[in-house]
C-alpha cells in the first residue's frame, strides 16, 4: 500500500445482518484506501461447567473450537472487504461491550462503526444494546449502520 496511513476505523462485527451493512456502508462511504481498517469480532465466553466428566469437558472443547472457527472466518470474510487497505483483525472473548470498549480505548481510532440488530425495546433491556453501550462509554466518534 502507498501513501501516509491517515486515520483509524474500527469496525465491529458479528456476523449478523446488521454488521454486514455496516461493513458495506464502510467500504462505500467511510473508508479510503489509506485508512487502516481494524476489524473486531467478540466471541461469547464458554465456560465449562465445574462438573468434570470428560465427555463434558471434550463436548465444551468442540463448542470452544467452533466458536474460534467461526470467528476467524467471519474476520477473513469481512477483511477480504477491504483489499487496498491496510487492516488488523481481532477475536475477542467475553461481554461484546466491554471488550469493544477496552479494545477501543486501546487502538484509539478515529471512528467506530456498528451494526444496529434494532431489537426490540424488551430485548434491548434485558440483553442491552452494543451500540448504545458504546455510544455512552467510548471517547472515540460512533457510527451506527441501521
Amino acid at each position: 500500500m502507498t501513501g501516509e496511513i491517515k486515520r483509524k476505523v474500527l469496525i465491529a462485527v458479528d456476523g449478523s445482518e446488521s454488521s454486514q451493512r455496516a461493513l458495506e456502508w464502510a467500504k462505500t462511504n467511510m473508508v479510503s484506501p489509506t485508512d487502516r481498517i481494524i476489524i473486531v469480532t467478540v466471541r461469547a465466553s464458554h465456560q465449562v461447567p465445574s462438573i468434570r466428566r470428560h465427555d463434558l469437558e471434550e463436548h465444551w472443547k468442540a463448542i470452544e473450537a467452533d466458536s474460534l472457527l467461526a470467528a476467524q472466518n467471519l474476520l477473513a470474510v469481512s477483511k477480504a472487504q477491504f483489499p487496498d487497505n491496510e487492516v488488523d483483525t481481532y477475536t475477542l472473548v467475553g461481554d461484546a461491550r466491554i471488550e469493544l470498549e477496552a479494545k477501543i480505548a486501546q487502538v484509539t481510532p478515529a471512528l467506530v462503526i456498528v451494526g444496529s440488530r434494532g431489537m426490540g425495546s424488551i430485548k434491548k433491556l434485558i440483553v442491552g444494546s452494543v451500540s448504545k453501550y458504546l455510544l455512552d462509554h467510548v471517547q472515540a466518534p460512533v457510527l451506527v449502520v441501521r
